[in-house]
């Protein structure tokens, strides 16, 4: 599945905590979704956030996925329910602006979260983002 023009300009970074991201893969094709599910060459993820304390040990760059069954009453980002209002997001491009991260992550004992959503519904990708991460030598967790 190709990543269109308007994903590929499109930052992974939120502007704020409290953009509300939504509609980011609308007109994606559900066959071009349940690809990228079984492959787990691209995800949706919802934005990158940089600097969280309470996702893991140290400061962490938290990727936030989209896709979630559970919708739990007190969700707190209950934008990331539907996988549609993701960006369709190649595991080269996460693993890219993860890799921007990498040095300051070290210096502070700190790393990736992958966060949802549910990142779990994404698991194919969600292996192998994590694994670029390992990669990377930087410490991750779901």
């Amino acid at each position: 599945m190709p990543e269109s023009h308007a994903a590929a300009t499109t930052p992974l970074a939120a502007k704020s905590p409290y953009e509300l991201r939504v509609n980011l893969g609308n007109g994606v094709p559900e066959t071009d979704v349940r690809s990228a599910l079984a492959s787990g060459d691209m995800g949706f993820l919802h934005s990158f956030t940089t600097g969280s304390t309470v996702d893991g040990p140290g400061v962490r760059v938290v990727a936030w996925t989209t896709g979630c069954m559970w919708r739990c009453r007190y969700c707190h980002n209950p934008d990331t329910w539907t996988i549609t209002n993701g960006l369709p997001v190649p595991v080269a491009r996460a693993a890219e602006e993860l890799a921007k991260y990498r040095q300051g992550l070290k210096v502070m004992n700190g790393g990736f979260t992958l966060s949802g959503g549910e990142p779990l519904l994404q698991h194919r990708f969600a292996a192998k983002l994590c694994a670029e991460s390992h990669r990377m030598g930087i410490h991750t967790a779901i």
